[in-house]
């Protein structure tokens, strides 16, 4: 008798083990599409290199990688808007052209923050 209560509480236990350990953080879509926006932000801010205006993202792919106590995901991203092309000499000022680029990193959590790295573009076209 004694035998079968400590076995079911095992099974119980491991059952609310294996549940637990499966909700930890999981990186969303929509922080995902913060991190984007973000990195976009970041590079309107470096010294002659134009800005962007996002129109859209959509988040085609949020993977999984690995199976160590840091999760970390590999995202692809579809980003689209306008590119304000920065002041040169042989380009027209104010000049804007349309820019549809797909971009893939990698999103760790740290802390309670989300933080991206290795920014890949995969593809891009401008209009």
């Amino acid at each position: 008798m004694q035998f079968r209560i400590q076995l079911r509480f095992g099974i119980v236990f491991l059952v609310a083990l294996l549940f637990l350990s499966s909700c930890g953080p999981q990186l969303s879509e929509q922080r995902a599409t913060e991190l984007v926006r973000l990195n976009y932000k970041q590079q309107n801010t470096t010294e002659g290199a134009g800005t962007w205006l996002i129109d859209s993202i959509a988040i085609n792919n949020i993977e999984k990688i690995g199976l160590d106590s840091i999760d970390t995901y590999k995202v692809t991203a579809y980003v689209n808007g306008l590119y304000k092309l920065p002041v040169m000499e042989d380009a027209p000022q104010g000049y804007t052209e349309r820019f549809f680029d797909t971009v893939q990193f990698f999103a760790r959590k740290s802390g309670k923050a989300w933080m991206a790295d290795d920014w890949v573009i995969v593809g891009s076209r401008h209009e």
